[in-house]
């Protein structure tokens, strides 16, 4: 495999090979972009104060509830759930919504 691209602002490695006569794309990410990407969600949600939550939601404005990396929406989009569609989107709620993807979240409640 050979390195063609790398976006700082993603921290995805895009490289690209050949094997038995099809091509090969790999995206990767270091560890360390996963943590500061979560750490940065973290800051968000904590701060946001919680009865701000319940009242923005009375007037139904639009708020910011999580934030999905790059890297993860190519990961769900290969497993079937794209985000872009509606039954993906339902589907990525369900997802943003349980304990493992909680670190998504840049909001409480449920989406």
């Amino acid at each position: 495999m050979q390195k063609i691209h790398y976006d700082p602002n993603t921290g995805i490695s895009t490289e690209y090979g050949e094997r038995e006569g099809k091509i090969l794309l790999r995206h990767t990410i270091d560890k360390s972009d996963i943590r500061k990407y979560l750490e940065l969600n973290k800051k968000a949600y904590n701060a946001v104060p919680h009865k701000t939550w319940k009242s923005v939601m009375r007037k139904k404005n639009i708020v910011k509830v999580a934030n999905i990396p790059p890297w993860l929406i190519i990961k769900w989009k290969n497993e079937g759930i794209d985000i872009f569609k509606p039954e993906g989107l339902e589907r990525a709620c369900k997802l943003l919504n349980s304990s493992e993807y909680e670190y998504l979240r840049t909001n409480p409640g449920r989406i």
